[in-house]
């Protein structure tokens, strides 16, 4: 497995943090509970805990890039604490330098009515405020953060979404010059990313899990050699001619039966 970026935008808006919402409208019930699949996080608000998101522009060009710090996703852990009765978190981080990290939960989405622009708004008097915490430099350095959630606080409709129990995650990394963003959601004791950005001053990425085997056949004819790969479930590689006929023909990833929207070039220097 390895981590694909695909370049996302070249500027920023402004970023006030003075900025206030003075009227503000509930999106429909069946959207409270977010994917967080829809807008990049840029700015952390200083008043009333509001987290802003920007549109963002699809280009279909992948880059490598190394980033200083990362959270191995497969060690997220969401768990009840036996003596408090209260949901902890833990995980394992890797950074190359001082990194803060803020945890934010029970994210809701809401729109502005004015300018219709949508943002997220944590509700302070049922989850606890952003957790902050300072990480210094380390590989698989082990951080749990006990007692944190109170989910007897919520009912259940509150947390059910696509009939499922759910509950919104937003990780942010951050430091002078890079920051990094995980959408998460808690499915009962699973942690399950949703996306991750990962930021500089000037540009935005955003990193896909890539899962690729020693085998250089396509996967559909077994005859090719694999130079493409489907976007965007990303479960099948597959060589250009096999992608053409299956876009062609409206087809769906064999795999999970999910439409194919596009292809992604794989290339022969890719180090996973």
């Amino acid at each position: 497995m390895g981590n694909l970026c695909r370049h996302q935008s070249n500027t920023h808006p402004s970023r006030s943090r003075s900025k206030t919402v003075e009227t503000e409208v509930l999106i429909t019930e069946k959207q409270q509970i977010s994917t967080l699949n829809q807008y990049l996080l840029y700015d952390i608000g200083e008043k009333f805990n509001y987290i802003y998101f920007k549109d963002y522009r699809d280009t279909h060009t992948p880059l490598h890039i190394e980033t200083l710090f990362t959270i191995q996703k497969d060690s997220l852990k969401f768990f009840q604490d036996p003596i408090s009765q209260m949901y902890s978190l833990s995980f394992l981080y890797d950074s190359q330098c001082e990194v803060d990290i803020t945890l934010f939960f029970f994210v809701k989405e809401y729109i502005e009515v004015a300018t219709k622009k949508q943002y997220f708004c944590i509700d302070n008097e049922r989850t606890p405020s952003p957790i902050n915490l300072h990480a210094y430099p380390g590989n698989s350095v082990c951080v749990k953060m006990m007692a944190m959630l109170d989910l007897s606080l919520f009912s259940e409709d509150e947390m059910k979404f696509l009939n499922k129990i759910m509950v919104p995650l937003v990780i942010f990394m951050r430091n002078e010059t890079f920051s990094l963003l995980l959408y998460m959601k808690l499915e009962g004791t699973n942690v399950i990313k949703i996306r991750e950005i990962f930021c500089t001053t000037e540009e935005t990425y955003e990193i896909l899990d890539v899962f690729l085997t020693d085998n250089e056949a396509c996967s559909v004819c077994l005859n090719n050699q694999k130079t493409m790969m489907l976007f965007p479930c990303r479960h099948v590689c597959l060589c250009e001619s096999c992608l053409n006929f299956m876009l062609n023909r409206n087809h769906k990833c064999p795999i999970c039966r999910s439409v194919i929207r596009f292809g992604y070039k794989i290339y022969k220097d890719m180090s996973f």
